[in-house]
């Protein structure tokens, strides 16, 4: 007799599908959300694909990014990401007087990227000297979700706050939709909070998706689930061939191995690199 499957409750936020579909959808006429995808100067050049692009309408751009999963030079992703859009703003014909709006580029983290983590980082542009700020054109937030210790929206002082307690929730998936609105109600947010609030549990209820949304967040789970078995059992068995070798030919093909299966299941070659110690000229050749 098979095991009884566990009722689903909540989407995880924190996945890159679900992240999109809960705040990746235009609600009032003072937003748009745009193209997610920055294309590159030239044909061999990269392409940065972003989780939510959205502008208000002074033409300041809201780039917001989800990470799950540590990363190689998170640091400089960001400001390649970020700067990306403000070399965008110079594709305007020969007439362009070097007028920038403000890019704002928010990088929430379930994970701590630094020594001593802190939940917030605001990085501007300032003088290091005097500390004055030299330009608020670009501004980027950093958010190390593990570093809030609430674990309810109520027993947050920020709003911001709140709003990652919130999504830890939807994590857990261990609320339902009712039990998650009341902790909402039993916050003392304001009453947009709490409406901005309650819009994102219903959009993170599995039941209010529909069936097509169902089998992709499904099946987005599997692959997340299947990377990380796929990882787990190549690290074990990179490391068994070269403990049973006791060489160091056999160290060194446990770790090729290790990241041929990564590259197999599609894991970025910056974590490829984390985990291996490989360069990334080595990862190429595999």
């Amino acid at each position: 007799m098979s095991k009884e499957t566990k009722t689903k409750n909540t989407i995880d936020p924190f996945n890159d599908w679900s992240f999109k579909i809960i705040f990746g959808r235009e609600e009032t006429k003072d937003i748009t959300y745009i193209n997610t995808e920055s294309n590159a100067d030239d044909p061999d050049g990269k392409r940065c694909v972003v989780d939510v692009l959205c502008e208000d309408l002074s033409g300041d751009k809201f780039l917001v990014e989800m990470q799950y999963a540590r990363m190689t030079n998170i640091r400089k992703r960001i400001i390649y990401y970020t700067c990306r859009l403000i070399d965008e703003m110079g594709r305007k014909g020969n007439d362009w007087n070097y007028e920038l709006q403000r890019v704002y580029t928010i990088c929430l983290m379930d994970f701590n990227y630094a020594d001593n983590p802190v939940l917030r980082n605001d990085i501007m542009l300032i003088d290091a000297e005097t500390g004055e700020l030299f330009s608020d054109r670009l501004c980027i937030t950093t958010l190390q979700i593990p570093c809030l210790k609430a674990k309810t929206p109520k027993n947050c002082r920020e709003s911001y706050e709140k709003l990652l307690s919130l999504l830890n929730i939807l994590k857990d998936d261990k609320m339902t939709l009712q039990e998650v609105c009341a902790e909402i109600a039993a916050s003392n947010a304001s009453p947009e909070a709490k409406a901005i609030m309650h819009r994102i549990a219903e959009r993170a209820d599995y039941a209010n998706l529909t069936p097509k949304e169902r089998a992709a967040y499904d099946a987005e789970q599997k692959r997340l689930r299947d990377n990380a078995a796929a990882l787990d059992y190549a690290k074990k068995e990179g490391q068994e061939l070269g403990f049973a070798k006791g060489r160091e030919e056999g160290r060194e093909e446990g770790i090729l191995q290790v990241a041929r299966e990564m590259k197999r299941i599609g894991e970025p070659v910056e974590k490829i690199v984390l985990v291996t110690g490989l360069s990334e000229e080595q990862i190429a050749k595999l």
